[in-house]
């Protein structure tokens, strides 16, 4: 949380917290799917994709390459 209060200082702390609610509701997910696919990509890959999707949104799609599965 605090990353994200020094980033945008000027964010309604109740926005924050549903922001935060949505953020972590994400990584679970990603987290979940990447074990129910029995670890098929690295553990850095799945960083990337995290990070990737945590700071660029839906933008972060349009790196991908449709030769390659992942856009990391």
């Amino acid at each position: 949380m605090k990353v994200w209060k020094d980033m945008y200082p000027n964010a309604a702390p109740e926005l924050l917290d549903y922001f935060y609610a949505y953020m972590s509701s994400g990584v679970i997910g990603v987290l979940e799917n990447w074990v129910c696919s029995e670890y098929k990509l690295p553990t850095q890959k799945v960083g990337k994709i995290l990070m990737g999707v945590t700071m660029q949104g839906l933008s972060f799609l349009e790196a991908t390459d449709t030769d390659k599965e992942t856009p990391v």
